[in-house]
């Protein structure tokens, strides 16, 4: 398992989070969302361990792509300077 996080859950207030790497390929929706760019991120993700609730940084370019929906650097993993993210489970954890 990945290291402990500091901070405490903002969904359930647990104190059992662990940081683990992650990759996360982010698509548009919808049928038109097959002409547009596939957004990669490889960013830690904080998971609670209790209820779930995750959250990672996206980089400033990869923000940047999900605004205009045009790629700025194709094929070039979006890393760097980092905006705050959280997403909540869809449903729960599974590892298979």
């Amino acid at each position: 398992m990945g290291p402990h996080s500091n901070a405490s859950c903002i969904h359930c207030q647990s104190e059992n989070q662990h940081t683990f790497s992650g990759e996360l390929a982010l698509h548009f929706r919808g049928l038109e969302g097959l002409n547009k760019p596939i957004i990669w991120v490889f960013e830690d993700i904080s998971v609670c361990l209790e209820c779930g609730y995750a959250q990672f940084d996206v980089t400033e370019r990869a923000v940047k792509i999900l605004r205009t929906e045009v790629a700025v650097d194709v094929g070039s993993a979006c890393r760097g300077n980092k905006i705050r993210n959280r997403v909540r489970p869809v449903g729960p954890l599974s590892l298979a």
